[in-house]
């Protein structure tokens, strides 16, 4: 989860008339409270749950139990004014990431360039080609639709799965699913 992300802020009428504007459905909260809501809908007592914080370095928290894990939740707290570093997320799930079934939920920070030749997009796309296999990691958007994430990363679903700025798509549960 990118800490750099704002907490969520009421939509006024000025954002609501920004061209550039994400009517308010990107922020650390929504980004948490998704998080939240598929750690109660997997419903699994044996599921572990590890957080990859991360701005411009990552660090992972151990794996908890899932009551401990909603409640860890709740002690996050955003870092302002923080570079980003996306690789750094995904290096430390290849790092920690020792058993065949463990998988990644990876939030694009709200203020991404999806320019493919933006060197933040370059990095990210490298990683998730060497780290991405099996169908390990679930990006997850709120700010653009599956088909711009496919094409900015140059992923296919099979490889990286995506979850885009989708009104149909409920992110928790497909966060979920994606955990089953």
């Amino acid at each position: 989860m990118y800490l750099g992300d704002q907490k969520q802020t009421p939509v006024t009428r000025f954002l609501r008339l920004s061209p550039n504007n994400n009517d308010g459905d990107c922020s650390l909260d929504k980004n948490i409270n998704s998080t939240r809501e598929s750690i109660l809908l997997m419903k699994n007592e044996r599921q572990r749950y590890s957080f990859i914080l991360y701005t411009n370095d990552a660090r992972a928290t151990p794996p908890l139990r899932a009551v401990d894990a909603v409640n860890e939740l709740d002690e996050i707290r955003p870092k302002e004014n923080e570079k980003t570093n996306q690789t750094a997320a995904i290096e430390q799930f290849a790092k920690h990431s020792k058993r065949p079934d463990d998988l990644l939920v990876h939030y694009i920070p709200c203020n991404f360039n999806y320019r493919m030749e933006d060197d933040d997009t370059k990095t990210i796309t490298a990683a998730l080609n060497k780290y991405g296999e099996e169908s390990k990691i679930l990006v997850v958007s709120n700010t653009q639709p599956e088909e711009v994430l496919t094409k900015t990363f140059n992923q296919s679903k099979e490889n990286v799965g995506f979850v885009g700025k989708n009104e149909e798509v409920n992110v928790a549960t497909r966060i979920a699913k994606f955990g089953e």
